[in-house]
């Protein structure tokens, strides 16, 4: 493969659109895997680092919410908003931390769920130039 043929891949897995099967299989195979190898295998953590889930649904709802016209930075929210609790540790203290990363759980889900199940934006077509060019 050359290098123009493995850029042009990697350029498509990265900015390009998911489609709700794609989506799912991968929401449900990244938690299956990592929740199999965290519960059951003693080795799993080290295999399978926490953060390593993390970048596949980041990649993985980037992509869907392309597919659906939102822009893929939401797919940050999660973090974004696990972040701004550990901040307030100092100010709230930490039984407040406790019951919000207890709760963070339940907005993710529904936001994975909603991302999932919104229908996908029309592809743009492509402009008479672009079209010119194609056919010279």
């Amino acid at each position: 493969m050359s290098a123009l043929a493995l850029r042009k891949v990697l350029r498509t897995a990265l900015l390009g659109r998911g489609g709700r099967p794609e989506y799912w299989f991968g929401l449900v195979a990244t938690i299956c895997v990592f929740g199999v190898a965290f519960a059951y295998w003693p080795g799993g953590r080290q295999l399978f680092p926490p953060w390593m889930a993390i970048l596949i649904w980041l990649w993985v709802a980037s992509r869907r919410l392309r597919d659906i016209g939102w822009p893929a930075w939401l797919c940050l929210w999660p973090i974004i908003v696990a972040v701004a609790a550990l901040l307030t540790v100092p100010q709230v203290g930490r039984l407040w931390l406790y019951q919000l990363l207890n709760l963070l759980p339940l907005p993710w889900l529904l936001f994975a769920i909603a991302i999932g199940a919104w229908k996908p934006k029309a592809a743009a077509l492509a402009s008479p130039e672009d079209q010119a060019g194609v056919f010279g």
